[in-house]
């Protein structure tokens, strides 16, 4: 899949489209890993009807929604600079999404939704607490979203992600770009999907989120854009 636009591309870009949507790279873990995914995901449905709180599940769809947005406008990065995404999972993986996401990213960010939707109680009472003077919604997406920029940090030091630009890296200035676009972004969603009073104004919001990157996808089909 080389392409006359990823002629001057950085090696883990070309790395990266080698392995793009390549059925060649699947291992046999990915059979447990849906297992679980698919039973906390039946266990989760289940206490929403049983509770009534959906809240868990709208978070779940908000964080992958955002995800599907960060991924395509890193990839579109990459396709009009011809050098790099912003980040790059270009190695080992069972499955690369695109550049910027693989299966197992993808996994995390859904259990994510579920502990960031379990962690936030639906009760008016409980979830306007505060945590060392945070507010409990701002706290909890505070701690998951530096906690994954820990793990960020350790995975490009092992070489597993890459971050090209000199803004995007270890750096004062990378830390809170890293924190605030690429992780706390997707709690602040999820913040303001919950605030909204019925789960069809929640439903909207959330087909909202998704509407802009499937809009940008279907653009980049149409131009012949290759990510």
């Amino acid at each position: 899949m080389m392409l006359e636009n990823y002629e001057n591309a950085a090696p883990h870009t070309l790395e990266a489209l080698e392995n793009l949507r390549s059925w060649d790279m699947m291992e046999w873990y990915v059979v447990p890993i849906l297992g679980i995914i698919f039973y906390i995901s039946v266990i989760e449905i289940r206490k929403a009807r049983k509770n009534n709180n959906w809240d868990p599940i709208f978070c779940v769809l908000t964080i992958l929604g955002m995800v599907f947005f960060n991924e395509t406008w890193n990839s579109w990065v990459c396709w009009f600079t011809g050098k790099s995404a912003i980040w790059t999972t270009p190695g080992d993986t069972a499955f690369l999404i695109m550049f910027g996401i693989n299966f197992e990213i993808l996994c995390l960010f859904l259990v994510n939704g579920f502990m960031y939707g379990n962690l936030n109680n639906k009760n008016e009472k409980d979830k306007n607490t505060k945590i060392l003077g945070i507010p409990n919604r701002w706290f909890y997406g505070l701690v998951l979203a530096g906690t994954s920029v820990i793990v960020e940090h350790f995975l490009n030091r092992a070489g597993l992600l890459v971050w090209y630009y000199s803004f995007w890296d270890h750096s004062f200035i990378g830390f809170w770009l890293i924190l605030w676009i690429g992780y706390f972004l997707f709690y602040l969603a999820c913040i303001l999907v919950l605030k909204l009073k019925t789960k069809k104004k929640k439903l909207i919001a959330i087909f909202g989120i998704y509407s802009v990157p499937a809009i940008m996808n279907i653009i980049a089909a149409l131009v012949g854009m290759v990510y």
